[in-house]
């Protein structure tokens, strides 16, 4: 503790390479560099572990507080748009790769380096179903008529209430990005996905202050549990089926399960092919 003080929190990684902390460093410098969000500064980065600011935990029960993050999550979003979806390296989504590189399509992208990318991951294999898995490619088909084309931004990329803390002034802060490029709503998603359960009134205040602000696209709140969907799959391929996530994925993806053709009423269905 310095003598004004001020904390600091070492953090390490164990399991992961190096390149696992140095890409979390990377997105939290590129966030803060944006001018708009709040992420703890990093005081030194090492090998094996980095040293940063210690946070606070959030404000749960204040409207202001979410208020404020829903704000600035928008105009991070503002101010951070191009023309290309990905980033210039994979980086990391919890303890999973996250592939990246680039791309100018945002439905390709979000497809292919997503969804499909976690659909041969082992713990998926486990726990879906081949009707879950063709479901689930059939919903990739169908993307270009779900989601309207939409500016790459800056995301934070597991935008989830467990990442939002406070700094020393109580303002919002962002830990653990998996930064890349892609569709506003992403972040969003995630962040409907992961507060859906226990999400305490104020937190309605984030989804009210950054549709104010960004003016997103109509029917943004209908294509949140679809764009959830790399979020649901990561947990799966992570932790394999915890809190439910297999089956409230399966109900996401109902809809783009292909039907059986119907048997005519003047078939004998016993009889030989």
């Amino acid at each position: 503790m310095a003598r004004d003080g001020r904390q600091w929190v070492v953090k390490q990684i164990p399991g992961l390479p190096a390149s696992a902390l140095a890409a979390e460093v990377e997105g939290l410098t590129a966030l803060g560099a944006s001018g708009t969000v709040a992420v703890p500064r990093v005081h030194h980065q090492g090998d094996d572990a980095i040293v940063m600011d210690a946070l606070h935990p959030s404000d749960g029960d204040s409207p202001t507080f979410w208020q404020r993050l829903g704000q600035d999550i928008a105009g991070l979003h503002a101010a951070t748009r191009t023309d290309r979806h990905g980033w210039r390296d994979d980086n990391w989504l919890g303890g999973l790769p996250q592939h990246n590189g680039w791309e100018a399509d945002g439905h390709t992208f979000f497809v292919e380096r997503r969804v499909l990318r976690f659909l041969d991951e082992p713990r998926v294999r486990q726990v879906l179903s081949a009707a879950d898995l063709q479901a689930i490619e059939h919903f990739g088909r169908r993307l270009p008529d779900l989601v309207p084309v939409m500016p790459a931004v800056l995301l934070h990329g597991d935008l989830g209430q467990h990442n939002v803390l406070a700094d020393r002034t109580g303002r919002p802060t962002l830990i653990d990005p998996a930064v890349s490029y892609g569709w506003a709503e992403l972040d969003i998603s995630i962040f409907w996905m992961s507060s859906a359960d226990q999400r305490p009134s104020a937190v309605e205040r984030f989804f009210a202050a950054w549709q104010e602000a960004a003016a997103p696209e109509p029917g943004w709140k209908e294509r949140a549990p679809l764009l959830s969907i790399p979020a649901e799959l990561s947990i799966l391929a992570e932790f394999g089926d915890v809190w439910g996530t297999a089956d409230h994925l399966r109900a996401i993806v109902a809809p783009f399960r292909r039907q059986a053709p119907a048997i005519p009423a003047n078939v004998d269905r016993n009889a030989d092919a």
